[in-house]
């Protein structure tokens, strides 16, 4: 399921990227993902 999951997200992001240009790329920065990395791997 998580993998599936990463494949729609991964896919969205890019529709994001090319629909909205750097206006979306300043909110990726700021806004984590819905499984943020950090969830699982903590330094």
């Amino acid at each position: 399921m998580y993998i599936i999951l990463r494949i729609l997200v991964e896919k969205e992001e890019i529709y994001l990227e090319n629909r909205f240009g750097a206006e979306y790329l300043k909110y990726k920065n700021k806004v984590p993902c819905i499984l943020p990395y950090g969830l699982f791997f903590k330094n």
